[in-house]
């Protein structure tokens, strides 16, 4: 019960309290006009809008908005950091993942390069190998033809030698039929014993001489069929020479062609092959990109991703928080600039000051409301 009375004793203390400073303040102002109405003759008034704004109650939430919009401004920029370090981390990883794909591109290329050298090398081998073959071809197909040739002149002056000799045999029958009557008539003659000396000497003589004529024309006859036999045989040699020149020539002719149609042939192979190796690489390297690419798709998305999606949300956040405070600065600003411009303009028409400037002049005769404005504006506040 004597709480209550107390209680109650202090709220009318309270309350006589503020009834006591509204009248004083209020009593100040009709001073403060009196003062300003007896120099009327003084009607230009100045305010220093500085000094008002300073002292204006929303100046003070004004400047708590400002701070909280430096706070907001300085977490915004540490999460903006923190995103430029995600970027960067992502794009060293991205980096690092375009130099590992080129790696292994390489590493493809380089086996499937290895492959078409070791095509090319099988091919060159190849073709190598059949020239050689094509070579061996054309000796032994010339040497069987030589061989052949050979054969057949040597048949051919067989069978001359053997016609000379029948023929030799023929001429010496004929000679012989020639000569034996007369050698056997001088032989005979040369058997009897009643001839003299001297015309055995004749006789001797005449056989020799018939023998010699008989000699040489055999010789002669031998000599002519010898120089057939060999003007054959250089005959033969001659066509032989010139037939196995012609056979080579169509031989080389053959294998040069064969040898084109050949190249032709593997070359058509080997770029078909690299063609193939070619298709075969560019599949190989799309593959291995796609499972690289999946790779680091899922380890990105998995965590820098949502990492920067979450800072991407809070810097969001901020903006919006820091675009909330600015434009509640800005109608603090609004009111106060309002607040001061009324009270200015309720002390002009209470002081009946037509003219009141917001800044000093030196040359005007002017009267100073700052103090005034200041008051009002903080009781309004209050």
């Amino acid at each position: 019960m004597f709480q209550n009375r107390l209680f109650r004793l202090i709220l009318i203390v309270f309350m006589i309290f503020i009834a006591a400073i509204g009248n004083y303040s209020s009593a100040k102002l009709r001073n403060n006009a009196k003062q300003i109405k007896s120099r009327r003759l003084n009607q230009v008034g100045v305010v220093k809008l500085a000094k008002v704004k300073a002292n204006h109650p929303l100046t003070e939430q004004i400047k708590e908005l400002d701070k909280q919009i430096i706070n907001y401004r300085l977490n915004l920029k540490n999460e903006r950091e923190n995103l430029r370090s995600i970027t960067e981390n992502t794009e060293q990883q991205l980096s690092s993942f375009n130099q590992q794909l080129n790696l292994r591109v390489e590493a493809i290329k380089e086996r499937y390069q290895q492959r078409i050298e070791t095509k090319q090398k099988q091919i060159v081998e190849e073709l190598n190998s059949y020239e050689q073959q094509l070579q061996q071809r054309v000796k032994e197909k010339f040497k069987t033809r030589k061989e052949e040739l050979m054969a057949e002149i040597t048949t051919t002056i067989q069978t001359r030698r053997e016609k000379i000799s029948e023929a030799k045999d023929e001429y010496k029958e004929e000679l012989n039929q020639d000569y034996n009557s007369q050698i056997l008539n001088i032989k005979l003659k040369l058997s009897l014993n009643n001839l003299t000396e001297t015309e055995r000497k004749d006789y001797q003589q005449q056989l020799e001489e018939l023998q010699e004529a008989r000699e040489e024309k055999i010789a002669a006859h031998q000599q002519q069929q010898s120089q057939q036999i060999k003007n054959l045989i250089e005959e033969k040699e001659a066509e032989i020479q010139e037939e196995l020149l012609n056979y080579r020539q169509q031989l080389e002719t053959k294998a040069e062609k064969d040898y084109k149609e050949k190249r032709v042939e593997l070359n058509q192979d080997l770029e078909t092959t690299v063609e193939d190796l070619n298709q075969r690489l560019d599949q190989a390297v799309k593959e291995e990109r796609k499972k690289l690419t999946s790779n680091i798709e899922d380890n990105l998305s998995s965590a820098e991703n949502k990492l920067a999606t979450k800072v991407k949300n809070k810097i969001k956040d901020l903006e919006g928080n820091i675009k909330q405070l600015q434009q509640k600065k800005q109608d603090l600003i609004a009111r106060r600039e309002q607040d001061i411009k009324e009270s200015i303009e309720q002390l002009g028409q209470d002081w009946d000051i037509r003219v009141i400037l917001s800044e000093y002049h030196k040359n005007l005769n002017t009267v100073d409301l700052t103090s005034e404005v200041i008051e009002v504006v903080q009781i309004g506040g209050n």
